[in-house]
């Protein structure tokens, strides 16, 4: 194992491995969390930011209707739709808008479990992991925007479940199915680009076969396409699908977010100074909110701590861990730091789920005791998950009494 001090056992005869508790700890964040989204999925009772856009265009796809928002690949709006069409208009065991937003919390909880299994296989001990996977989920900006029906958590999902197959350089058709969901990312939103280059860059064996890996994910990026051809209006066949690739890309650069009221740059995310509010309705009962922010703890000690990431992933003689983290936090950012337009929050939710892992990782390195190391992951982690809490009602879009201010510590909250 690489990751620092994360080697180190917490005795000189660990016990063995209990694999019922080992599974139930990998489990339990992803029961809990999956609660808490099921609790007020139905709030608000209304479309919040950009659901307005995506649940149309999905239910539009799922009804062969037509291409509503042909700006971004059809995947993610197509698994929307036909979620919400079996899930609501067949089965009728949810309504709308809530069942876009539960189909959207599956992928959330899909991608919260990956990390916990790259962090396994890059070598965090049990409860190194399960402590970073807490944090991600603790993070806000991951839980908003897993319980909102938009792209963005689906590719994150796809991307990290292709990134670790390709990683691991799975036998049979483990590398080819993260090669295909390598494609299906890049086939739900454009932004899983930074993923598609790492796994280039770390899948193993001869050229050929990193060559071939590439036409597969290439295979299955076009395949969410060929539906299009059946709309009723808009249809696009399969000979016009290169076509609508050249229309995506105008689509992309005339999207003007200067005028946005959240509109921030990259390093305002990290420094969490432009949150963005998805949702603010005031009622005489009380407040409806939906703030995509971020855990003001958690930020505080990962904005130091990505830094030294970065510097010690720079070294020679850095661990696989240490660059494999690095990456993984610093590759979506900097792609976005080449765009030259502006960009909203939300765009930092790939590399937000590994600001738990980078703290995890800079408290096992900077503690040379493994007891006291624990004692402050543990202690960081409680601390986290209280303050996540306190915040809550203005993250699940309840109705709640009060005002929304005593949660803006930053008038750049607001």
């Amino acid at each position: 194992m690489q990751v620092s001090t994360a080697a180190r056992q917490s005795s000189a005869n660990p016990s063995p491995p209990q694999p019922a508790l080992a599974v139930g700890g990998r489990l339990l964040p992803i029961a809990v969390f999956g609660a808490l989204f099921g609790w007020h999925a139905a709030d608000p009772p209304g479309l919040v930011f950009d659901e307005v856009h995506y649940v149309p265009a999905a239910r539009a796809l799922a009804h062969l209707a037509g291409d509503l928002n042909w700006e971004h690949p059809p995947l993610a709006k197509l698994i929307l739709g036909v979620g919400g069409r079996l899930l609501s208009e067949q089965l009728h065991l949810v309504s709308e808008p809530t069942v876009y937003r539960l189909v959207a919390s599956a992928f959330g909880l899909w991608a919260l479990f990956t990390v916990g299994g790259i962090l396994r296989d890059l070598g965090f001990a049990g409860w190194e992991s399960q402590s970073a996977v807490w944090l991600t989920g603790v993070n806000v900006l991951w839980f908003v925007q897993s319980r909102t029906a938009m792209l963005d958590i689906f590719y994150v999902a796809f991307a990290l479940a292709g990134v670790r197959r390709v990683r691991r350089n799975c036998d049979g058709v483990g590398q080819w199915l993260g090669w295909v969901a390598l494609g299906f990312a890049m086939a739900c939103k454009w932004s899983a680009a930074p993923f598609c280059v790492l796994a280039v860059v770390w899948a193993r064996g001869p050229a050929r076969r990193r060559a071939a890996g590439i036409g597969v994910a290439v295979g299955a990026y076009f395949l969410p396409f060929l539906p299009l051809a059946l709309l009723a209006g808009d249809a696009t066949p399969p000979s016009q699908i290169l076509a609508y690739q050249i229309r995506m890309l105008d689509g992309f650069r005339r999207v003007d977010l200067a005028g946005h009221p959240y509109a921030s740059r990259f390093w305002q995310w990290p420094t969490l100074l432009r949150p963005t509010w998805y949702h603010y309705e005031p009622t005489a009962a009380g407040e409806r909110c939906v703030w995509a922010g971020g855990n003001p703890l958690l930020h505080a000690c990962a904005l130091p701590a990505t830094a030294w990431l970065a510097w010690r992933a720079l070294r020679r003689g850095a661990g696989q861990a240490e660059r494999a983290i690095a990456l993984l936090y610093w590759a979506p950012i900097a792609f976005w730091a080449a765009m030259p337009r502006m960009q909203l929050y939300y765009y930092y939710l790939p590399s937000s789920l590994w600001l738990g892992p980078t703290v995890v990782w800079a408290l096992l390195a900077a503690i040379p005791r493994p007891r006291a190391a624990r004692a402050a992951v543990m202690g960081l982690t409680a601390a986290c998950a209280a303050l996540f809490l306190w915040f809550l009602p203005i993250l699940d879009g309840r109705l709640h009494a009060g005002s929304y201010a005593r949660y803006m510590w930053l008038v750049r909250w607001r």
